[in-house]
């Protein structure tokens, strides 16, 4: 059954204001449906791999994905939650950090199947960071947060940390999930390179400490808030990018993932001794352009009566395992 048409079937009108706190995994929660009919062939961005050997990764801010329906700063109606949950499936992602989730029960709203499971940050508030993962290719253990100095007027969103293991070929990758300061004022610039530094010099110590390991499998992903020109006097990726133990996938992207400004905030990064396990036919780094596709352009039924899956395009890539 498609994910909209799961969405368009009645159900418990009780689960969506259920007081108890969701589990960051588990099984979707079920909430209130309308009488909107919306019907389309779903799109498919990009054929399966068929050879299990490869894993798909890639990072997507979903814009204040909200717990509940019709609330928080970027209202959505179930057609919208609908909408992200086709989207996502259509990506076939095995992981992928995401960015502004309104904790646990805002995934559980994306009524996603089985495989998925979810993982959540503490740190972020409204706006955490999570680890959607498909748990028949990985299993994901031992998170924590990376705790920063700096703090940002949205929440204060730690780097989030998990080791995930490959079902298919045993081996252990270290994924960091990161949402750095928005915008380009002076003072958030300041800020942003702060968070950089600090993550950096985090990265540095950890490559060579027992207490918090960091596995030559590296993978470092997320919403950066800032370009490799740089959205201030200059970018404030400026360690990460010349580090020579991380290669950069990102400087291989056509095109932009924040879709307002059509600019690469969004960034890509693995230790460079996976660099010649990327497959880089029709290049390396892929950016989902769901805003000019169909069914997610525009679609109809939506709470806006526009596209209002995202204002970021998810960005990502295939890794041999």
């Amino acid at each position: 059954m498609s994910p909209l048409v799961r969405w368009l079937v009645p159900v418990l009108l009780v689960a969506c204001t259920q007081d108890a706190p969701a589990p960051d995994t588990g099984t979707p929660v079920a909430h209130e449906t309308s009488d909107t009919d919306v019907s389309y062939a779903p799109d498919v961005l990009e054929p399966d791999m068929l050879d299990p050997r490869w894993l798909q990764i890639g990072t997507f801010n979903i814009r204040w994905l909200n717990d509940k329906l019709l609330q928080g700063e970027v209202p959505r109606n179930d057609i919208d939650y609908a909408m992200i949950a086709d989207l996502i499936q259509a990506m076939d992602v095995d992981l992928l950090a995401l960015q502004e989730i309104d904790g646990a029960r805002a995934l559980q709203l994306l009524e996603l199947p089985d495989p998925w499971r979810w993982k959540v940050s503490e740190s972020g508030s409204s706006v955490r960071t999570a680890w959607l993962y498909r748990s028949d290719k990985l299993s994901l253990e031992h998170t924590h947060e990376v705790p920063l100095t700096t703090s940002t007027s949205s929440g204060h969103r730690n780097p989030f940390v998990a080791e995930v293991t490959s079902r298919g070929s045993g081996t252990r990758y270290t994924v960091i999930n990161l949402h750095l300061k928005p915008y380009s004022d002076p003072e958030s610039v300041q800020i942003r390179s702060q968070q950089v530094r600090e993550i950096h010099a985090w990265l540095a110590d950890a490559r060579t400490s027992r207490d918090t390991p960091v596995r030559s499998e590296l993978i470092l992903v997320g919403d950066m808030n800032d370009t490799v020109e740089g959205i201030g006097e200059a970018t404030a990726l400026g360690p990460l990018l010349t580090d020579d133990a991380l290669h950069h996938i990102s400087a291989g992207c056509e095109g932009g993932t924040w879709i307002p400004g059509d600019s690469l905030i969004d960034h890509l990064f693995i230790a460079s001794d996976l660099a010649d396990r990327v497959r880089r036919k029709e290049g390396a780094c892929r950016i989902t352009d769901f805003d000019r596709r169909v069914p997610w352009r525009n679609y109809e039924g939506g709470q806006d009566g526009l596209q209002n899956i995202s204002d970021h395009r998810p960005t990502w890539f295939y890794l041999q395992d």
